[in-house]
């Protein structure tokens, strides 16, 4: 019978299933409970019961002209006919071969492409990819595939993104499971990702991005789900490769990509499947486990943060004893202990941090102690001696400065120890190995279900497609590059999920062609590092036909990457996780990225010990060194920096760098690296430039600025912490005078950084002590409180009007580096008093002698500016405090601290400011 009209299903009486038989039957008569059949290949007709016979005539045929068909998830291909009866569709394909599925295997989509918006998108994506080189085999892969994209299901990722639809929510009901072990953030990331259509895990350097991609694949796998990995380079997508065949996971991946990696793959990587018996566990006993990390979770989530806590006070700890030593090296007052004036031995940290404004507030209004300010003092502070700590207030103020730092390196120094003892006693490492080995039998145990009944099959380049739905049962894990993703798939197909690996470095265009495959994506990626390279003939077409379409911002293919134009399109909407535990460099190396970059909020896992001199720098003699190459695109060289890292580095400590292949010299520039070859080339060091270094690592890094003025390009904060957070041991910058310490620049903040860190070998003498930034921060929470407001920073209103200008100013990114903290005494400020007369003296070791406030630089502490706020009645009309006001400008101008006065009569106090700073930047680079 004629398989485009009729569809006749017959009962198997073995298999009870009903099967396609309309093509061996030549006619059938119906009877009341009876359908006689005679089939085409015989002479004898057959009687069967009605019910074992199900007759559909008369189909509607689909188009797919503007459709997606789905049968089990796999798209039927495009040269197919479908013919829908109803209750079942035929399939029909173009070689003549037909199958029949039943209704509920089916879904139809229709293409969203026909939308304005998501039309509009797409058409500057696509023409966009035509000035996208990627060649393979002589074509423009990119502009191929987005030729051959004609439809685009509602379901997929891209459709999503295009039209800037709300990301889908998931209900997680399946236990989650850790086999390569996990952190408070990594955990959080894939819940996420298991929990939403979309999710990014942003991972700084060293934070476990794979080991979090190898859990998110874990936990789909065991739920039964397929997911593409992909990034914009081989090495990422291979570090996951090889990390699962070291696990013994390696079967149930297939590492594609490129038309070489496909054909590697099936000539030579196709294994049969090893013996998983040892992998099997009992109903109950899985059963059992389930119950047992279950029960552990919640456990291990208390001692994962005690642990994390633990982390954040070392590192607490270990900037209180390095501005501890700031702060003896500057203070050589005499000392005495509160045993000398109060009945109260041993102040804690928070009794002197009340003490001090109060003791300010009553010295500075009251001058004398009445009798209940005696008995304030006496009641809360032990004081009985008021003679004694008025005649002596400068030695007692210094002296509890002093006493806040012991106070405070020995609370943490204990609860360090609680902590340790807690997470010892709970044993947290060994819960930690059940709960991950725990993990892994289960994720094993669903491996050798799946697999044990089946046998490997064999598939081609050429056939894997034909036959998608089974290959992707049997490699649920797929890898490829970005680019070449959708070369690996049928067309039209979904992965359940896709990761992208690096996602900081994957374009719009390259992007949105895996995003076209998939129902459910994870961006990995670190939007802080480099983003893609866009040339300037690329961007100026991207501008070109990016304007004439009329679209959303963020689909600005030259400004975004895929990480950051999610985060433009999404906003708060876009589920994001902060993988914060980082296990690779140095504390002293990552803690400047953490503090420059990462708003300190990395918990740095690694140690540090007390002789370690993990920073260094190397200045060059004055001169314009660097030399442009004008024949080689603009590149820069500096051979004078080459020969300082082979003369004074290398040569100059030959036993360190024995073994040179764990140093890596990175540079800006091209031209630099190329030069900086010839002068190694009988050494094992790579050579490089931080592009081509990033998501690498060596344990020495030496960075060379190459250039003599600091330009966009070198001092690019993504490049910066890229170069730093190579370096696994030691970073040391090579750098131009020039380059030296200017303020506001990513350079000039990382050599503060490493001057402060170095307090042995400090680099440049100053008038200006750093700024006791621990203390005084909280000095001035402290004082805050004690204001009763959050701005109340003093009772005069123009106080805390300036005060609100200045937190407003100093979250401008330009000024990111800058801080501000209040009432600081000026003998906490100016190092050395002896040059002055005995008036600026006693006016300087005056406790109570401050400045309004106090704006540094959080990098080395240093001081940049003093603002002052006056009152027009308390200033205008007091010689008295004119006199004061003219000695401070004085004492500040002789040791080059700026200073601005803002009269409370005046107006444009944040014009003025942002031009001081201004200056503060510029004089620091004229300085260099």
């Amino acid at each position: 019978m004629d398989i485009y009209t009729n569809l006749i299903l017959i009962k198997n009486n073995k298999t009870k299933e009903f099967e396609d038989k309309t093509k061996e039957i030549d006619y059938l008569k119906s009877f009341e409970d009876k359908v006689e059949i005679a089939y085409s290949n015989g002479k004898k007709s057959y009687r069967y019961n009605a019910s074992n016979v199900q007759i559909f005539k008369k189909p509607k045929k689909v188009s797919l002209r503007d459709c997606i068909v789905y049968i089990s998830d796999i798209p039927v291909r495009e040269t197919s006919q479908i013919l829908d009866f109803g209750e079942y569709i035929r399939v029909i394909e173009g070689g003549g071969k037909a199958e029949i599925h039943h209704k509920s295997q089916v879904r139809y989509e229709n293409s969203c492409l026909k939308l304005n918006k998501t039309k509009a998108v797409f058409g500057y994506l696509k023409k966009l990819s035509m000035h996208v080189a990627v060649m393979e085999d002589g074509r423009t892969l990119l502009f191929d595939q987005y030729n051959k994209i004609t439809k685009l299901s509602s379901d997929s990722v891209l459709s999503t993104y295009l039209e800037g639809r709300d990301i889908k929510s998931h209900k997680n009901k399946k236990a989650v499971i850790f086999p390569f072990g996990f952190n408070i953030s990594q955990e959080k990331a894939v819940n996420a990702a298991l929990q939403n259509s979309i999710s990014i895990i942003e991972g700084p350097p060293g934070t476990g991005k794979t080991q979090t991609i190898l859990n998110i694949i874990a936990n789909l796998v065991y739920r039964d789900k397929n997911v593409g990995v992909v990034s914009g380079n081989n090495s990422a997508t291979a570090n996951v490769y090889e990390k699962l065949e070291k696990d013994r996971y390696g079967f149930i991946n297939a590492l594609l990509g490129r038309k070489d990696k496909k054909v590697n793959f099936f000539e030579n990587k196709q294994v049969d499947l090893p013996d998983l018996k040892d992998w099997k566990l009992e109903t109950e006993k899985e059963k059992s486990l389930l119950d047992s990390l279950k029960n552990m979770d919640s456990t291990l989530d208390d001692l994962l943060q005690k642990h994390n806590k633990m982390v954040k006070l070392k590192e607490k700890l270990s900037k209180f004893k390095l501005e501890q030593k700031y702060f003896k090296a500057n203070f050589n007052w005499e000392y005495i202990t509160t045993s000398n004036y109060s009945v109260f031995r041993k102040w804690p940290s928070d009794l002197i941090l009340n003490f001090l404004p109060y003791f300010e507030k009553i010295m500075l209004r009251n001058k004398r102690m009445n009798l209940l300010i005696k008995a304030i003092l006496f009641i809360d502070y032990g004081i009985y001696k008021f003679k004694y700590i008025s005649e002596k207030q400068n030695t007692v103020v210094n002296s509890l400065k002093r006493d806040y730092y012991d106070r405070v390196i020995e609370h943490l120094e204990k609860e360090i120890a609680a902590l340790e003892n807690d997470l010892k006693g709970k044993s947290y490492d060994g819960l930690m190995e059940d709960f991950k080995d725990g993990s892994s039998k289960l994720f094993r145990a669903y491996i050798e279900k799946k697999y044990s009944k089946e046998s490997r099959r064999r598939y081609t380049i050429k056939s894997f497609k034909y036959d998608f739905k089974n290959f992707i049962k049997d490699y649920p894990i797929i890898l490829s590059t970005t680019n070449s993703i959708m070369t690996c798939i049928p067309e039209n197909y979904l992965f359940d999920y896709l990761i992208i690996d690096e996602a900081s470095q994957v374009d719009l265009v390259t992007a949105s062609l895996a995003l076209a495959c998939c129902k459910n994506i994870v961006i990995v990626g670190d939007v802080k590092q480099l983003p893609q390279i866009v040339p300037s003939d690329i961007k100026e077409n991207s501008d070109k036909l990016f304007y004439e379409a009329n679209i959303n911002e963020a689909y600005n293919y030259s400004e975004y990457s895929i990480i950051s134009s999610l985060i433009k399109l999404y906003k708060d909407k876009l589920p994001r996780t902060l993988l914060c535990e980082h296990y690779r460099c140095h504390p002293k190396i990552i803690g400047f990225c953490n503090e420059k970059f990462y708003d300190n909020e990395l918990v740095i896992m690694t140690k540090e010990k007390n002789r370690d001199v993990p920073l260094k720098i190397y200045k060059t003699a004055p001169g314009n060194h660097a030399r442009k190459d004008k024949l080689n695109g603009g590149s820069w060289d500096n051979l004078r920096q080459i020969e300082v890292i082979r003369d004074e580095i290398i040569n100059a400590n030959k036993d360190k760098y024995r073994d040179c292949s764990s140093v890596g010299i990175i540079c800006p520039y091209r031209k630099q690296a190329e030069e900086a070859r010839k002068y190694f080339e009988n050494l094992n060091i790579e050579i490089d430039t931080v592009h081509k270094f990033q998501g690498r690592e060596k344990d020495t890094v030496i960075f060379s600025t190459v250039v003599n003025d600091i330009n966009p390009f070198v001092d690019d904060e993504n490049l910066i912490n890229v170069a730093v957070s190579r370096a696994v041991k030691e970073f040391i910058i090579v750098t131009s005078n020039k380059l030296f310490k200017r303020h506001g620049s990513n350079i000039g903040d990382l050599i503060r950084y490493i001057e402060y860190n170095s307090l042995e070998n400090p680099v440049v003498e100053s008038e200006k002590i750093s700024v006791f930034d621990l203390l005084y921060s909280e000095y001035s929470n402290k004082l805050l409180k004690i204001m009763n407001s959050a701005k109340n920073v003093s009772e005069y209103k123009s106080e805390n009007l300036m005060y609100s200008v200045i937190e407003e100013v100093l979250n401008y990114p330009q000024y990111a580096s800058f801080r501000c903290v209040i009432h600081i005494p000026l003998n906490s400020i100016v190092k050395d008093s002896s040059k002055f007369n005995n008036e600026e003296k006693a006016f300087i070791q005056n406790p109570w002698t401050h400045v309004d406030f106090l704006i540094f630089n959080k990098l080395d502490k240093e001081p940049v500016l003093v603002v002052e706020v006056d009152g027009y009645e308390y200033h205008m009309n007091s010689s008295e405090q004119r006199r004061r006001d003219a000695i401070k400008d004085k004492i500040l101008k002789q040791i080059d601290l700026p200073i601005l006065r803002v009269a409370t009569n005046g107006s444009g106090e944040k014009e003025k400011l942002i031009e001081m700073l201004d200056g503060v930047i510029k004089m620091s680079g004229e300085s260099d």
